[in-house]
């Protein structure tokens, strides 16, 4: 049996964050270090690798830390943090040749035996942004083998992989660093340095842990990743919160940041003033966002996140894929979430499915041909497979950002707004939109524009009601060159349905006051 260390230090609120490290070491086996009311931090408080069962507890009242000049990294540190681009503290002499592994499968078969614990299997599959020469690592997970066939060089894991690895793929030994079981709760911390300099990185950092809980924790100012994990699984972050991020450029101002991470779970918690609140970031799988509200964004990071939820969620808004890291995300689920601004599907993002919400519009995006370098992900990137079903959609659904785009259903919804309802680009669109039992409330501008678009584009309407007050419900331009179907539609007297210039608009069974047109 462990024993528990306990060390009490709410008596001695002077007590030097040297002597807190200290004890924070001492109970790396098993122990509760108790925070005084304040602390005044000049470096990071850092839970060693390889710690279990330990808990850092905020006093009774709760612990404030502030710091006396600027920290580089989070306040508090948790283990190993890899560095994403290169997987530096990872990759080493030590590491295990595999045969490559799909999704799912429960083992990984390896060039020479290795023994029970845990690993972290990646390969060397990089994200290349589009925008620069940068890269990142995005296949790596946490796990731990739990027997070894000599016979099939089969290392058996005790969960099923999160995603294929291919190429050159290896296992990391990381049984004795890896840290398990830690608590970290009621603290907040404040990221402005008393001596005026630089706001300071952020309040906790996770980096290769298993079975993490952060709750009632706050950051008040921060430059990045305020709340992050990095390369762990089985994370639960509740009743916390972040506000104040002090970057606003690219690779800052990130408040939960969730970095190639499995099986985390953000709830009951509230970012504001941040440049992207919510991330889920380089590869994350099986995260989700429960109860969260957000001023400033969810943002799926584009470096193929796969399986990922958003339920009950508030904002503004957010992003799914991104338009400079083009590995877009998979099979992601929001349901019974309200967002005041549109939500926007960008390169090879597949298999969204949008439930029981309400959103302020819908951006489609794409990547045209010939401008990404990234490896692996097709020139002429695009969304599909996004799906919408029982929601509101307050604001218009556009490809101003498409020059191409898969399928797009909208059924037994609601699209409401002021403009035109549906407004497709100008130039060339390829894709598919199918609507159907839906309605359409808008104000006196066409509902749906049908312009410039390719050959190949098809749109459908089957059993929608439209009410307007424009005088026209379906216009087609000239160089239309599509194909849309609108059949079973109700429309209101007094307007023209369909003002066909193509002649690539096929009407049938529409009625406007319940008479056959």
């Amino acid at each position: 049996m462990i024993k528990r260390l306990t060390i009490l230090l709410s008596l001695w609120p002077l007590l030097a964050p040297a002597s807190i490290q200290q004890d924070i070491n001492a109970a790396k086996n098993g122990g509760t270090v108790i925070l005084p009311p304040t602390l005044t931090l000049s470096t990071s408080l850092v839970i060693p690798a390889g710690a279990k069962n330990l808990t850092l507890q905020g006093a009774a009242g709760g612990t404030t830390i502030k710091c006396s000049t600027h920290l580089e990294k989070q306040a508090i540190q948790v283990g190993v943090l890899p560095q994403l681009h290169n997987n530096w503290m990872i990759t080493g002499s030590n590491n295990i040749g595999c045969l490559g592994a799909k999704t799912g499968e429960d083992y990984v078969v390896t060039l020479k035996p290795v023994t029970p614990g845990y690993y972290v299997l990646w390969d060397e599959t990089a994200i290349v942004c589009a925008k620069g020469p940068n890269q990142s690592m995005n296949h790596a997970e946490l796990l731990r083998v739990i027997n070894y066939d000599l016979l099939t060089c089969r290392a058996y894991v005790g969960q099923r992989l999160g995603r294929e690895y291919v190429g050159q793929v290896w296992l990391a030994p990381y049984e004795q660093a890896t840290c398990r079981n830690i608590t970290i709760r009621g603290i907040r911390f404040e990221g402005k340095p008393l001596d005026g300099t630089a706001m300071s990185e952020g309040g906790i950092a996770v980096g290769i842990a298993d079975g993490v809980a952060i709750r009632d924790c706050s950051v008040v100012g921060f430059r990045s990743d305020a709340i992050m994990t990095n390369t762990s699984r089985n994370v639960l972050i509740d009743h916390c919160s972040v506000t104040g991020a002090s970057e606003g450029d690219a690779g800052g101002g990130y408040g939960f940041s969730l970095y190639r991470s499995r099986f985390v779970t953000v709830q009951n918690s509230v970012a504001t003033e941040c440049r992207h609140s919510f991330i889920g970031h380089s590869g994350s799988t099986d995260i989700s966002f429960r109860r969260c509200r957000s001023a400033n964004g969810f943002d799926l990071h584009g470096y193929d996140e796969r399986r990922i939820a958003l339920l009950d969620c508030t904002g503004d808004g957010g992003d799914v894929g991104n338009d400079a890291w083009l590995g877009g995300a998979q099979d992601v689920l929001i349901q019974r979430c309200t967002f005041t601004e549109s939500l926007g599907f960008h390169a090879n993002v597949r298999n969204v499915r949008i439930v029981d919400s309400e959103i302020g519009g819908i951006a489609i995006y794409s990547v045209q041909e010939g401008t990404t370098p990234t490896v692996g992900v097709p020139a002429e990137g695009y969304a599909t497979g996004i799906r919408i079903d029982r929601s509101t959609i307050k604001g218009q659904i556009t490809t101003q950002g498409a020059r191409r785009f898969g399928t797009l259903s909208v059924n037994n919804s609601t699209i409401r707004g002021w403009s035109t309802l549906l407004d497709l680009a100008n130039e060339p669109v390829s894709g598919t939109f199918l609507f159907s039992k839906c309605r359409f409330e808008n104000g006196p501008d066409t509902v749906v524009q049908l312009r410039n678009q390719a050959a190949d584009f098809r749109i459908g309407f089957n059993a929608c009601t439209f009410t307007t007050g424009a005088r026209t419900v379906f216009w087609a331009a000239p160089s239309f060159a599509g194909k849309a179907t609108i059949t079973n539609c109700r429309y209101p007297t007094g307007v023209t349905f369909i003002a066909d210039q193509s002649g690539w608009v096929v009407a049938s069974g529409n009625t406007v006051e319940g008479v056959s047109k």
